[in-house]
Order: C-alpha cells, then sequence, then structure tokens
C-alpha cells in the first residue's frame, strides 16, 4: 500500500511526506469507520513503522542523515509544516529541521496511542 510504503523507515524518505502519511493514517483511525480502522490496524507493517517512528530513538539515525543530506547541494525537503517558516530564513534553520521531525514524532504518538485504545 502507499500508506506503507511512505511510514517505512528509511533514509531516503522526505519527512513531509512521512508526515503526511502518519496524518492519514490518524485521519483513517479517527473517521470511526470499521472499515477504515480494520485497514490500518489488520495492516502488516503500517502499525508496526508508526511505532517505531513513535519512539525518539528510531529516528536519532534517520535525523543525523536528513541534516547531512539538507546540507548538501540540491534540493531542499519540504517545509509544508512549517508554519510560518518558508524562504531562505527556513532554509538555513537547523530548528526547522529538527521541528518536522518533532512533530513527525508527535503525530505518530498519537497513531500508537489511538491504536491501543481501540484494541482494548
Amino acid at each position: 500500500s502507499y500508506l506503507a510504503a511512505f511510514v517505512k523507515v528509511d533514509e531516503g524518505m522526505d519527512p513531509t511526506l512521512r508526515s503526511l502519511a502518519i496524518w492519514t493514517v490518524l485521519m483513517l483511525l479517527e473517521s470511526g469507520s470499521p472499515e477504515l480502522v480494520n485497514l490500518v490496524t489488520w495492516h502488516p507493517s503500517i502499525v508496526k513503522n508508526i511505532e517505531k517512528i513513535a519512539e525518539m530513538g528510531a529516528l536519532d539515525e534517520e535525523r543525523a542523515r536528513h541534516s547531512a543530506y539538507a546540507s548538501a547541494a540540491g534540493p531542499r525537503v519540504s517545509r509544508a509544516f512549517e508554519g510560518e517558516m518558508y524562504g531562505d530564513e527556513a532554509d538555513n534553520s537547523d530548528e526547522a529541521d529538527d521541528d518536522i521531525y518533532n512533530r513527525m514524532e508527535s503525530l505518530a504518538q498519537d497513531v500508537v496511542a489511538l491504536v491501543h485504545s481501540l484494541e482494548q
């Protein structure tokens, strides 16, 4: 599935796209539709990978790789989740890079908490 591919923890995935995928999973779970909830929770890797992302240590290595990638010449990651941080100021901000990971971890933690509450 497309969502499973986007929540896979790997160095090549844009953290903004991963955040969008995690947010999409959260919206599907919050929909309350038994069919949608089952599609997400019964998938062999979606919840498992989001649980990995929710754990702070799971992103430490990826942060280091992303920081090295982001400082190199070439395309930058999207700043869609950066709020007011657009333009040159955002492109040079280590805080902006960390912020996207913090938001991603927070979304992942919300998904994990919701999945656990649905299991009870």
